[in-house]
């Protein structure tokens, strides 16, 4: 209360921030974030309050028909929408939400673990790329396509849990992170290290010390080609074959395990 806007933006064709000069930011409406943009005070924000909005419908005599309110919802996160909020540390992201577009929290350099809402369905490219405080992201199992160098250069980030009906990894998911513990749903010659070098979702094996695959049938050729700090290894029981050099260069490999 009293408190003075330094900032409106129109993130959607329904969807509308206000920027307070307090850091708290206030996202109302409905539907999605559709305009790509960033604000010019992104660091001045320290908090996100996402509120939907009531549709309301009277009649000739002004009263409310009540059958007719609808409360919709807002159901995705834009490009760059919190791109560089270097001092927002902590967001609660709504169960509405069903996409997070690319860049959208680039650079927020202060922003800890959360959760994301089981709503989500897909990650952008570069969607947590340079948050330096996260350390855990766990995907849940609404998820299904996740965009390339997601987590670019996230510098504490140590563990990664995709769900299982995720069909689509993009390249270069951990480039530039510290990663020791990672969970897919499955491996192909799309994200090998071999196939893809420098461009594979393993694309920083130095690190990675623990990989479990929940599915699939199958773990290509050079699946692991070269991942020398590689300790132990899950694999689903429904995986059929492992082909040729599957674990080549693997020289720390103490353990390869079925669930």
């Amino acid at each position: 209360e009293g408190c003075r806007i330094i900032e409106t933006k129109q993130l959607g064709d329904h969807v509308g921030a206000a920027l307070y000069e307090d850091g708290h930011l206030w996202i109302y409406g409905y539907g999605d974030m559709n305009t790509p943009s960033s604000f010019t005070n992104a660091d001045k924000i320290t908090e996100v309050e996402f509120e939907d909005m009531l549709i309301e419908e009277y009649d000739e005599k002004g009263n409310l028909i009540e059958e007719n309110v609808k409360n919709p919802v807002i159901t995705s996160i834009g490009d760059n929408v919190f791109n560089g909020c270097k001092n927002l540390k902590e967001i609660e992201i709504p169960d509405t939400i069903k996409s997070i577009g690319n860049y959208a929290f680039s650079e927020c350099t202060a922003l800890e673990d959360f959760t994301l809402p089981t709503s989500l369905k897909t990650v952008g490219d570069y969607a947590f790329s340079e948050c330096n405080e996260l350390t855990k992201v766990e995907f849940p199992e609404s998820v299904e396509t996740i965009g390339s160098y997601v987590f670019y250069n996230c510098k504490n980030i140590k563990e990664v849990c995709i769900g299982k009906n995720v069909t689509s990894i993009g390249s270069s998911l951990f480039c530039g992170t510290p990663i020791t513990k990672l969970t897919v749903p499955y491996v192909d010659k799309n994200l090998t290290y071999k196939e893809n070098i420098g461009n594979g979702f393993l694309a920083n094996p130095e690190t990675l010390n623990t990989i479990i695959v929940t599915g699939g049938n199958e773990i290509p050729a050079y699946a692991f080609w070269g991942l020398y700090n590689l300790e132990k290894v899950v694999l689903s029981n429904t995986i059929e074959s492992i082909g040729d050099n599957a674990f080549t260069g693997c020289c720390s490999l103490n353990s390869i395990e079925y669930i």
